[in-house]
């Protein structure tokens, strides 16, 4: 729910880690602008003229309510048969099949209005409700936050939403909005395998294990074309509003490949085992980046017939006008793309371990992987309507034309890319000691590189949602009866999100170069302890303390000089979490 004062100057401010938002008034607007500030003749029109620091002043003005449903259904069937061999050089050969069919559906219901005591039907409650102000409940900034305003308690947004609930069908006229079907998809994905695979002993101390695996994968997605705006009137009726949501047609993408793989296992010593292996692999686009979708999020610029003024308000234009009015090219299309394939990679690995005894053991490793269509969130393309990986069922909206060969300057959508690399090491070092002290500790460093396409990326990028370097260690203490360790964890910032600068186009040149907007998940270093103790067979009593430094969850932009540095996208505070609880055996 919403409690809103209007006619506020807000003045805001991002950092990597902080956005600083809060009204102003006009005198401090003018101030910051630097311009002298006359309220006879204000600059700001109507804006500045309302008083957020009384809370009498902010109705109680939209009711949010949602309800929804997923449905996962997966059915899966598999066999896997092996045979034992005696021969010199043939331990076994296994072979396998397998087949999944999941259908995932996705239902969002979700209302939002502004409720009238006139949808009340005479409930004096709900009347009261309806007609309330912020300053009628308690409210408090909660503690150790940055907001400016008060919140009221969790208790009256309940009570407010079960009273204002009974305005819903006649504040909606019954009618489904926008938002209970944009959201809306069903996904299938059917795919098949299978495999053969065999150990061959090449002597006493190598053996080798190589096989080769089928993959058939058929993907298929509808959703909904979508848009919401508030500055165009459409129906006549002075709402000033254009809500569309018009089905997509059903897009699919069916591939196969096979991956082959040789694995070498060698103990020249008792102590020492070394590894070495080819081998490939694929990984499979999520349901968030392969389904269907195409949303224009935000206010809308529409063009007059053969003209190039276009704007995010209808001026004069009536309704019978507007639907000669032409799509602009300055308009933002969030877009799904069911057409992905699967990210595939050929591996080398190479490792060699240390086992003195039974309490210690180390191991250093190094990879490389040779990556195709590696998967990547892409902002601020430019691209045509006609190039895009699905179709748009324009022609069904009738409010506005939108051109087949329109050109958008700004579509964010997953592609794959072209090619990338990773190379990397791992280092591993585990030991117990006698007196019940152990370490446990992994460190991993890679150097990754990846290509996209010249006409979205011209310079190469380190490959998306992979950690440059990522350490673990952990020191404890245990017996038969009790044990406690400390752990700490550190992974660097991945990038995870690349913003469109074509070849031939300058860094400088903002608008088509948007390095800037490149988003990053920030570093990150947490440290946890964890208690347990065994009271006997059955029961034990444990004791888990998470995130003992209170670290945070960041996401932040690039930025560049122009804003300052970085910006932040999203911040997650959890906190610190402590549990206590107990495991019982009934075994």
């Amino acid at each position: 729910m919403q409690f809103r004062e209007r006619d506020l100057i807000v003045y805001g401010q991002g950092t990597k880690d902080n956005i600083i938002g809060r009204a102003v008034t006009p005198e401090y607007a003018a101030e910051l602008g630097g311009f002298a500030y006359d309220p006879d003749n204000s600059i700001f029109g109507t804006s500045g003229s309302g008083d957020a620091s009384d809370l009498n002043n902010w109705d109680f003005d939209n009711l949010f309510l949602e309800d929804g449903t997923r449905v996962d259904e997966i059915k899966n069937a598999q066999i896997n048969l092996k045979n034992d061999f005696y021969y010199e050089h043939l331990s076994y050969v296994k072979v396998g099949v397998a087949m999944s069919e999941r259908t995932h559906v996705r239902n969002k219901d979700r209302w939002s209005f502004d409720p009238s005591a006139d949808d009340c039907s005479g409930d004096q409650e709900c009347i009261d409700v309806v007609n309330s102000v912020h300053a009628d409940y308690a409210s408090a900034i909660p503690s150790g936050s940055r907001f400016q305003y008060p919140f009221v308690e969790k208790e009256t947004v309940d009570y407010m939403s079960r009273i204002g609930r009974q305005t819903t069908e006649s504040a909606t006229n019954g009618e489904v909005s926008v938002d209970s079907t944009k959201e809306d998809y069903t996904l299938t994905e059917d795919t098949k395998a299978a495999y053969v695979m065999a150990e061959m002993p090449v002597n006493d101390d190598l053996t080798m294990i190589a096989g080769v695996r089928w993959v058939e994968t058929e993907f298929a997605s509808d959703g909904f074309l979508s848009l919401e705006n508030d500055d165009f009137e459409f129906n006549g009726a002075g709402a000033g509003s254009l809500d569309i949501a018009v089905p997509l047609p059903e897009a699919s993408i069916k591939y196969s490949e096979y991956f082959p793989s040789v694995h070498l296992r060698y103990e020249p010593t008792a102590d020492i085992l070394v590894r070495g292996a080819i081998w490939t692999s694929f990984t499979r686009p999520s349901f968030k980046q392969a389904r269907g979708f195409a949303k224009f999020d935000n206010d809308i610029e529409l063009c007059p017939p053969d003209s190039d003024n276009c704007d995010d308000a209808q001026g004069g234009a009536n309704v019978r006008q507007l639907q000669d009015y032409i799509l602009g090219s300055n308009n933002t299309l969030d877009v799904g793309n069911p057409n992905l394939l699967a990210m595939t990679s050929v591996n080398y690995d190479a490792s060699i371990g240390w086992y003195p005894s039974k309490d210690l053991f180390m191991e250093a490793a190094i990879f490389y992987k040779d990556i195709d269509n590696f998967i990547v969130d892409v902002s601020g393309i430019t691209m045509s309507i006609d190039d895009l990986p699905l179709s748009l069922p324009i022609d069904q909206v009738t409010e506005f034309v939108i051109p087949h060969d329109l050109v958008l300057n700004s579509v964010n959508i997953t592609l794959n890319g072209k090619k990338a690399t990773v190379l990397g090491m791992e280092l591993s070092y585990n030991q117990y000691f006698e007196n019940g002290l152990f370490v446990q500790s992994n460190l991993t460093l890679l150097d990754s590189e990846a290509e996209l396409d010249p006409t979205i990326r011209a310079e190469k990028v380190a490959l998306p949602d992979q950690a440059d370097t990522t350490f673990n260690l952990t020191v404890g203490w245990e017996n038969e009866d009790f044990s406690a360790r400390l752990i700490g964890n550190y992974r660097s910032d991945i990038l995870e999100e690349v913003g469109a600068c074509p070849e031939g186009v300058s860094a400088s040149e903002v608008k088509s170069c948007k390095t800037w907007s490149d988003r990053y998940q920030d570093a990150i270093k947490t440290l946890d302890f964890k208690a347990k103790y065994k009271v006997n067979g059955q029961l034990s009593v444990y004791f888990d303390a998470i995130n003992l430094t209170d670290e945070i969850d960041l996401r932040y932009f690039e930025g560049n000089q122009m804003s300052g540095g970085n910006i932040l996208y999203q911040r997650e505070e959890y906190g610190r979490t402590f549990q206590v609880g107990l495991d019982y055996k009934f075994y």
